[in-house]
């Protein structure tokens, strides 16, 4: 079959594959695993053949361990997920959603930290399969031989930031960045979930979104254009957040895995969890780092 979907320049990365590679693994390796990555709604009206449904319960922490919504699932959790779904410590996992990796993203944030070593993004992600002219399914997949699954490669404790390393971060050669709306950077917008308008202070501002196009992620010298006029370099010590962890996964991995920052933590708590400690500071209104790239 014909390739008629053009991978970005991106997708040389080790953790971004395109349609193409995931079509050939699928047909020539047994230990994949595909996991869907979406509404359960979304992913009845069409998905990759063979893939498995998962959606933010399955890997969002149980509404009993925080005040508020949003926070990442336990390792106990993951394997537990994993396991049923049929997945060992060498299964390979790829993951897609149809919104340019957000939520595929996050999922992959999580198995990085716990330690699976074998985990990618599919690059366009469904969208990409279709261009590309493999086939989707709507025949949903419920059962498998559960395994007992491990996190058993390396793991990324240095990916996590907490509240009081946001607190405490730096001001110099260090960059706090939001990745949500202007809309919600400037205290316009209160998403649910949320307990108050506004930013954390002196925080940075660069959508999540600019990173990719119809096609997927950004070539890598556009995106090293991108955050380097927004003042986000190398060199700097990164934390960033959005609303719960979702967004900022995805900047986590552009910033981590395709232009290879060496010092990038996402803080898993993000607004949600800074806005539900009333003592903590906010700021409103435009700054200064708030302008479109």
């Amino acid at each position: 079959m014909a390739d008629l979907f053009v991978p970005s320049a991106a997708a040389e990365t080790a953790s971004l594959i395109s349609a193409s590679e995931l079509h050939h693994w699928l047909q020539s390796n047994n230990r994949v695993l595909v996991l869907d990555v979406r509404q359960s709604l979304f992913y009845l009206l069409g998905h990759i053949p063979g893939a498995r449904n998962i959606w933010r319960p399955d890997y969002e922490a149980d509404e009993s361990e925080y005040p508020y919504k949003g926070m990442r699932a336990s390792k106990d959790k993951m394997k537990s997920l994993l396991g049923k779904l049929g997945a060992t410590s060498s299964t390979r996992l790829v993951l897609y959603d149809d919104r340019n990796c957000l939520d595929a993203a996050r999922v992959w944030w999580i198995l990085k930290l716990y330690g699976h070593d074998q985990v990618y993004l599919l690059d366009g992600g469904l969208s990409a399969w279709k261009l590309a002219g493999f086939s989707t399914s709507i025949k949903p997949v419920f059962s498998s031989t559960p395994e007992t699954f491990d996190f058993t490669g390396t793991a990324y404790p240095e990916y996590l930031a907490e509240l009081e390393q946001v607190r405490q971060l730096p001001k110099q050669d260090a960059v706090l960045l939001d990745v949500r709306s202007s809309d919600e950077f400037t205290g316009e917008n209160l998403m649910t979930g949320a307990f108050r308008k506004g930013r954390i202070p002196g925080s940075a501002w660069l959508e999540y979104k600019h990173s990719v196009n119809k096609q997927g992620f950004l070539d890598t010298s556009e995106l090293q254009k991108l955050f380097s006029s927004r003042g986000i370099t190398p060199e700097k010590e990164i934390i960033i957040y959005c609303q719960s962890g979702v967004r900022s996964s995805h900047t986590h991995f552009v910033l981590t895995q395709l232009l290879k920052y060496p010092k990038v933590k996402n803080y898993d708590g993000s607004w949600v969890e800074w806005s539900w400690h009333k003592q903590l500071p906010v700021e409103t209104g435009q700054s200064l780092v708030n302008e479109k790239p």
